[in-house]
């Protein structure tokens, strides 16, 4: 009968794992006369076993520290497993009383029973971490689960935030364990953050120091000022973890988040106790002074004779109205202000009737208006790991422990809302309104807290990446804005696209804010200034608001132009997806076919998809070669353009992984990787962008690679061309008259004739600028063929893929080209592209 009493249940489980002993109490400790006398009476009225009381089911999870720094789970599995809400603990011990009940955690840190209804008091403990002791209450027919953070035996601090650029730091280790553990062996490690081990003297000793990265070596500083953003990458954020080992061999991890200052947006409605920086102008010297102020607030101007000054709003009490900072550089008169309030101070009304509900609708078919709806409903499943409250960092609005600035973590405190346990259908419903109205990402998370006031095109920041940033730039889960700062597309503005020879049609493509406002705005833009002058921000190059709209879903990825385009350059597509928006800027931007004159004698610009759909360039006279057509890649690869250069490039651990295809838009790396993988769709054993061509196209004897024939055909043209302008004997303006020896692009995208140092022959002077009394020097009217053959040339330069967006028609185009300036003669023995 004693051996009966050492009963164990065999419970449920998280469908992982085998099952796990939980003992009544261990069979010595059973064995006295009024124990065992006690069994022999109970167990025959319980019918031998212990079936008879009614039944909860309890789940325990217990981690370790929780990570400091947000996780996202986002990313393929190769990328490794994520626990934001902390490493699982397998083997921890439990104990439950009354009843000396026993059970241990799994591999994965979980422990499931099944037992009697009681009012419990739990203990855990698990080497290297701090027992831990609750109450836990358990009803029949009911389940419980709890989830337990172990505080390790050594502590590695709390975080230090905010501490600023180039700063020293030191983190001190604590024993939380006692004495025992106050000689332990420690280890300091780096898991993320700008490199700073030039700066640590000893990784092994019980305190660490360390000096954060200056404000230059983590974030460029712009040319303009502005209020300077800050992504998760750029904010100097550095993740340490100690390791301990105790005397008996037992290990304990923990982790401190150092950050130099927080994550912003840009835009100049902020929230509270946060730190804003500014860049000023580029040369000094600097003299910020404080020009309005919230009477009672602290004054906390810092840096004021440097090019970064910052603030940090810090109001005394509840903040119940929007406050207006403005600080000043005293010598320049430069002025920067910052409107603050919480975040749930403009409530969810932007869809109110007399506001904006065609805004609202089209925000509501986004996937920003339900991502945290999705999270916390269970709708977001990744092989990486499950999300915890922290990713309200993203998914919400203003989720930040360490400061309360009525943001998600605040009002769902103010609720009693928490975390679910179980992320199921149903979860985001249960939400009270207060917390429902700083979920998901709503107008707020663009356009700041504080205010939604017209005109909200002129928000200074409004058109920057740092607005996407804030999220879309954490690595490496999140890294596109990462990609896009690689590309070109991130420095496309230029410091004279103000100067003399601006356009209006130079902006449309060549900034955020001239692309919304030139090709997909509605409405027309606050001023004509923000299409060619910085009136009311700085220019922004080609970010992510130029691309997609933050407001419709109407197309793929919420791009702009999706499936059919028709450019200025007279190209009309259909059905090419996503480079329909390619090509509403990468086209010649004229149509040959309709110039009229001499003086629309253009240059083409960024002709690539005119290129790659075979409607580029002069169809020079060459009686007995192959018509001049060709298909590309792009007119069976899908959407065109994107279906190469946004390919997702290389796997994790692959050579050029995130360096390729994506938002870098790069076919081949700064390492000269190249992505040949969209090639293998149709050429399974592509391995380079330069396979052997199949004919010698440049005649010179060799059959080598599809580069080497091109580049073979492009030196033929060059030489060809530069014969003739030197036999035309042009000749400039000016006292000492200078010899044309080759073309350029010139005054207003016109060809022009330079000398051999690249000047116009119609800059008189010299001086590198034509001048209101100065005409450049075109081609003469009776001498158009050498414009169409300098046309054809610059065009494949301008295109730049050497040829491959359109190879045989490229091949033809240079064949026929070189055949007309010579007027057929003197060819060399190259075979024709037919």
């Amino acid at each position: 009968m004693l051996a009966l009493a050492a009963a164990s249940y065999t419970p449920h489980s998280f469908a992982r794992g085998s099952p796990i002993e939980l003992q009544l109490a261990p069979p010595s400790s059973l064995l006295t006369p009024g124990r065992a006398a006690f069994w022999l009476l109970v167990l025959p009225l319980l019918g031998g076993c212990l079936e008879a009381r009614p039944r909860a089911t309890l789940e325990i999870e217990v981690r370790g520290s929780v990570y400091p720094r947000p996780r996202c789970v986002k990313g393929v599995a190769s990328l490794g497993q994520v626990h934001p809400a902390g490493d699982p603990i397998p083997g921890a011990q439990v104990r439950l009383d009354p009843g000396e009940l026993r059970g241990t955690t799994d591999g994965d840190g979980r422990l499931v029973l099944e037992l009697p209804e009681e009012n419990y008091t739990l203990q855990l403990a698990a080497p290297g971490y701090a027992a831990r002791q609750e109450a836990v209450p358990l009803r029949a027919g009911k389940t419980k689960r709890l989830t337990f953070n172990l505080l390790p035996c050594v502590s590695s601090g709390e975080d230090k935030l905010r501490v600023g650029f180039g700063k020293q730091v030191v983190l001190s280790a604590q024993s939380r364990c006692g004495g025992a553990w106050l000689d332990a062996a420690i280890t300091w490690t780096q898991l993320e953050g700008p490199d700073i081990r030039d700066s640590v003297g000893s990784w092994s000793s019980p305190q660490l120091t360390f000096t954060t990265r200056s404000i230059e070596e983590v974030r460029s500083l712009p040319d303009e000022p502005q209020l300077l953003s800050f992504s998760h990458d750029e904010a100097g954020e550095y993740v340490f973890q100690l390791t301990a080992r105790g005397p008996d061999g037992a290990i304990a991890k923990d982790y401190t988040l150092v950050t130099s200052t927080n994550v912003a947006g840009g835009v100049t409605s902020v929230p509270p106790f946060d730190v804003y920086t500014f860049a000023g102008e580029k040369q000094g010297p600097w003299q910020w002074q404080v020009v309005q102020w919230p009477a009672g607030w602290p004054l906390t101007l810092e840096g004021a004779t440097t090019r970064t000054p910052s603030v940090r709003p810090y109001p005394p009490g509840p903040l119940t109205l929007q406050q207006t900072l403005t600080i000043r550089n005293a010598r320049t008169g430069l002025t920067f202000s910052l409107s603050v309030g919480d975040w749930n101070q403009v409530n969810r009304d932007c869809g109110r009737a007399d506001c904006h509900p065609p805004l609202q609708r089209g925000w509501e078919s986004t996937r920003h208006s339900f991502t945290w709806r999705k999270l916390i409903d269970g709708e977001l499943v990744s092989a990486r790991g499950e999300p915890a409250e922290s990713c309200a960092t993203c998914h919400a609005l203003g989720y930040d422990r360490s400061v309360t600035n009525g943001g998600y973590d605040d009002m769902a405190d103010t609720t009693s809302a928490r975390f679910p346990s179980i992320l199921k259908a149903g979860n985001y419903d249960a939400l009270g309104s207060a917390v429902k109205e700083v979920s998901n990402v709503y107008c707020l998370a663009c356009h700041g807290p504080a205010r939604v006031d017209p005109p909200v095109a002129e928000q200074p920041g409004r058109f920057a990446a740092g607005v996407c940033a804030r999220c879309h730039d954490r690595k490496p889960e999140q890294d596109l804005v990462a990609q896009w700062r690689t590309s070109r597309m991130a420095r496309t503005v230029k410091s004279d696209l103000n100067g003399p020879e601006s356009r209006e049609e130079c902006t449309r493509c060549h900034t955020a804010q001239g692309s919304y406002y030139a090709n997909f705005a509605l409405g027309r833009p606050p001023s004509r200034d923000v299409l060619v002058m910085a009136c009311c921000e700085v220019l922004a190059p080609i970010t992510c608001q130029a691309c997609h709209s933050p407001m419709y879903a109407t197309n793929k990825a919420q791009v702009f132009r999706y499936g059919a385009v028709s450019t200025p350059s007279g190209l009309k597509l259909e059905n090419v997806g996503s480079g329909a928006l390619c090509a509403v800027c990468h086209n010649t931007e004229h149509d040959i076919a309709a110039l009229r004159s001499r003086d629309e004698r253009l240059a083409p610009h960024s002709p690539q998809a005119d290129l790659s759909y075979g409607r580029a360039g002069f169809d020079l006279p060459a009686a007995g070669l192959p018509p001049l057509s060709g298909v590309a890649c792009a007119r069976t690869a899908g959407e065109g353009c994107v279906t190469c250069h946004m390919d997702k490039g290389p796997l994790p651990g692959e050579p050029g992984y995130r360096l390729v295809g994506d938002h870098t838009f790069r076919m081949t790396s700064s390492e000269n990787v190249p992505n040949v993988r969209p090639c293998q769709a149709c050429h399974p054993d592509r391995q380079s962008f330069n396979p052997r061509a199949r004919a010698d196209y440049d005649g010179d004897a060799r059959v080598r690679g599809v580069r080497e024939e091109f580049d073979g055909l492009m030196e033929l043209l060059r030489a060809r061309l530069a014969a003739a302008i030197v036999e035309r004997g042009y000749t400039g303006c000016g006292p000492t008259p200078r010899r044309g020896r080759w073309f350029a692009v010139g005054y207003r995208q016109k060809i022009v004739v330079t000398d051999e140092l690249g000047v116009d022959l119609g800059d008189c002077d010299g001086n590198g600028v034509v001048e209101r009394e100065e005409q450049p020097h075109l081609f003469p009217a009776d001498d158009v063929l050498l414009h169409m053959a300098a046309y054809n040339y610059l065009l494949v330069v301008k295109d730049g893929s050497f040829g491959l967006h359109n190879y045989p028609y490229v091949i033809k185009l240079l064949q026929r080209t070189v055949f007309a300036l010579s007027g057929g003669k003197n060819l060399p023995a190259w075979e024709l592209y037919r």
